[in-house]
């Protein structure tokens, strides 16, 4: 009974780190985006800019 608590309470444990660490690289993931999206606009702007 207890070894089958132990593995239970284990895979809980192991399916909430890989969901918490799955949602950090998301969320990472997404500002790099944000960031990249930004800077790419930013860099049309300066052409744009430049060329008038």
């Amino acid at each position: 009974m207890y070894s089958l608590l132990a593995i239970i309470l284990t895979f809980v444990v192991a399916i909430t780190l890989i969901v918490v660490f799955a949602s950090v690289i998301g969320l990472l993931f997404k500002i790099a985006i944000i960031i990249v999206a930004a800077a790419i606009i930013y860099r049309i702007y300066l052409n744009y800019k430049m060329n008038k």
